[in-house]
């Protein structure tokens, strides 16, 4: 373990290691020190937003990313949610590994979800990856009273074995720290099948979309005006062959090759971190 991974060891060891960890009502001053967040700000914003179904979830997982990364000595970075653009322009684009290169995060690597979170990864469980992260409250928000509420910092594990899908990628500690490496030349070329119109299914709906070689995709449900598409968004093809298509909304779709080049099929994970299988043919 590099002298970097040491000293993180050592920080994250700093929070304790039991089922409620620290909490913003119980501890608000240790958990402001942590986080940056005081208990009464997370209150007066649940109020707010508690009668909404689908309102703003104000957590301090960003903020406990943002003390660990400083404590770390980490002071460049202007949005852990947008960690990989981050990473790029404080120079440092060799740092940010994707979760599809089939890596694994290691002790002290900084995560990018693919759902809107991010948290400090704390080792391994056999096949599930440790993490310490803020934002672990014990009942979903908004609730129709939130007096009881609090949020967490404590450390969590992964209730399955490690799934890549689940994160966009990280902050490499150990490249953060040391000098920047040549950037590989891409392999990977875009096959000429994908581009153009796919019908797709999801959840019993169907959807057409189309791939375009400047690597934006967008869909729609009427392929005759295409410019009013439903949403846009990106796609890459990663070393393993799987198309990666991000969209704005912020759900994430993994395709593979079928049985052959009309067919795909993959999985589906929204922005909440809800799946769904989905299929693709031209």
């Amino acid at each position: 373990m590099s002298a970097k991974r040491e000293e993180a060891e050592k920080i994250l060891n700093e929070i304790p290691k039991t089922p409620e960890g620290i909490r913003s009502d119980t501890r608000p001053e240790l958990f402001q020190r942590w986080t940056g967040y005081k208990h009464t700000d997370l209150m007066e914003h649940w109020r707010k937003y508690k009668h909404l179904a689908k309102g703003p979830l104000l957590t301090a997982c960003g903020g406990f990313a943002s003390a660990f990364g400083g404590r770390m000595g980490i002071t460049d970075i202007n949005s852990y949610f947008d960690l990989e653009k981050s990473l790029t322009e404080a120079g440092k684009p060799h740092a940010w590994v994707p979760a599809s290169s089939g890596a694994k995060p290691q002790l002290g690597d900084i995560l990018r979800h693919t759902v809107f979170h991010a948290d400090v990864a704390a080792g391994w469980d056999g096949g599930k990856l440790k993490r310490v992260a803020a934002g672990q409250s014990s009942h979903p928000r908004p609730r129709e009273s939130v007096e009881d509420e609090f949020d967490a910092l404590k450390w969590v594990t992964g209730s399955a074995t490690y799934n890549p899908i689940n994160l966009q990628g990280w902050l490499d500690l150990d490249k953060y720290f040391g000098p920047a490496t040549p950037v590989p030349a891409k392999t990977i070329i875009t096959p000429e099948w994908l581009f153009g119109w796919w019908t797709v299914t999801w959840r019993g709906q169907t959807f057409t979309y189309h791939f375009y070689r400047d690597g934006s995709v967008i869909w729609t449900q009427n392929i005759k005006q295409p410019a009013s598409s439903g949403g846009m968004g990106k796609f890459s093809v990663d070393y393993s062959g799987k198309i990666v298509v991000q969209w704005e909304s912020g759900s994430v779709e993994t395709f593979t090759k079928g049985a052959s080049t009309r067919e795909m099929r993959g999985t589906w994970i929204g922005k909440d971190g809800s799946q769904a299988p989905i299929t693709a043919k031209k």
